[in-house]
């Protein structure tokens, strides 16, 4: 299977159909609907023209960043996530 985001940028191109004729090729091949059109939706709404030849960007997954602070006790070097 195909990932949402793939999906949606067939959709955009046609491949899909559209309207209830969509909800119901996708559903049937086993994608949420739902979640597909979200992204169709959203990749519209930043500026996407299907057809253009320039696909949107996929998403940079979100990265969760850590800070540490280092302290000494009793000789040991302690690294504590803060």
């Amino acid at each position: 299977m195909k990932t949402d985001y793939q999906i949606a940028m067939e959709v955009l191109s046609g491949l899909w159909g559209n309207g209830q004729d969509r909800r119901d090729r996708l559903t049937k091949a086993g994608y949420n609907y739902e979640a597909v059109q979200k992204i169709v939706n959203q990749l519209v709404k930043d500026g996407y023209v299907p057809g253009s030849g320039e696909p949107a960007a996929e998403p940079e997954p979100e990265l969760m960043t850590v800070d540490f602070d280092t302290q000494k006790y009793k000789g040991i070097e302690i690294n504590i996530i803060i």
